[in-house]
This record gives C-alpha cells, sequence and structure tokens, in this order.
C-alpha cells in the first residue's frame, strides 16, 4: 500500500477497501426538475426512439388516460402501424416532425399540419418522436 504520514510520527497504509467499507449514504432525493416546456429535448431519464410513420393511415394505438398523460400511448392494436413499427405500451410521443408536443391540442394541431401538407396524397410520412421510460 501506499505510505501516508499522519503528523503523529506514526505512518499509515491506505487501505484501498476503507472505501468500500465505509457507511452507505443515505440515497439523495431527485433534484427538482423544470416544467416540460424549460428542458432540453433529449431527457436525461428517458431514450428517445423516432417513427416515420404514416398519418394517412390509422397509426393503431390508443393514448392517454394513464400515468404518462394525454400522450402516453395505452394500447398498441396488433398487426397495425404502430405495432408493425415497434411502438410499445408506455412510450410517449413528444415531438411531431421534431417539433415538441405536451397537450393533445399540440399532438392534434401538428398533425392537422401534417394532414395538410400532404393533402389529397396517398401517404402523409410524419417522424413521431417518443420517449420510452426505463427503470435503470
Amino acid at each position: 500500500g501506499t505510505r501516508y504520514n499522519t503528523g503523529t510520527g506514526s505512518t499509515a497504509i491506505a487501505d484501498p477497501r476503507a472505501a468500500e467499507e465505509s457507511p452507505a449514504k443515505p440515497p439523495t432525493k431527485p433534484p427538482i426538475r423544470p416544467p416540460p416546456s424549460a428542458r432540453p429535448y433529449v431527457f436525461d431519464e428517458t431514450i428517445m426512439t423516432i417513427r416515420m410513420m404514416d398519418a394517412a393511415k390509422g397509426f393503431g394505438w390508443v393514448r392517454g388516460g394513464g400515468m404518462l398523460g394525454p400522450l402516453g400511448i395505452e394500447k398498441v392494436i396488433p398487426g397495425k402501424q404502430a405495432d408493425q413499427l415497434g411502438v410499445k405500451v408506455g412510450f410517449k410521443i413528444v415531438a411531431i416532425s421534431r417539433v415538441p408536443v405536451e397537450t393533445a391540442t399540440e399532438f392534434t394541431a401538428e398533425m392537422s399540419k401534417v394532414k395538410a401538407r400532404y393533402e389529397g396524397q396517398e401517404t402523409a410520412p410524419v417522424e413521431v418522436t417518443f420517449s420510452v421510460y426505463h427503470d435503470e
């Protein structure tokens, strides 16, 4: 071990296990987070995932009503677009075409813009960004 002069005339030997044996600190409280509008685009408690979807077709999900709020995916209908693209229950919509959305009203407004942009066309491609909560 490394020797340190303790100032008492004796020499102490540093024990690398000493740090491991110190009493455990109590868990710290998570920091108070700013409201969603003030948060950066990438959240520390989430992983983001993007899916290119077709707004001209039904998405095949049921959203809202649960802990994740109005933009949380509560149900994915087997075989439909969301299911085929790997959207899962628990995902939360956070942006449409890279425009952040926090409410059902904002989601609907952005989707209306996408549909208007592709009016009369067979498909209406839209980039949907989801946050994926993980429990690590």
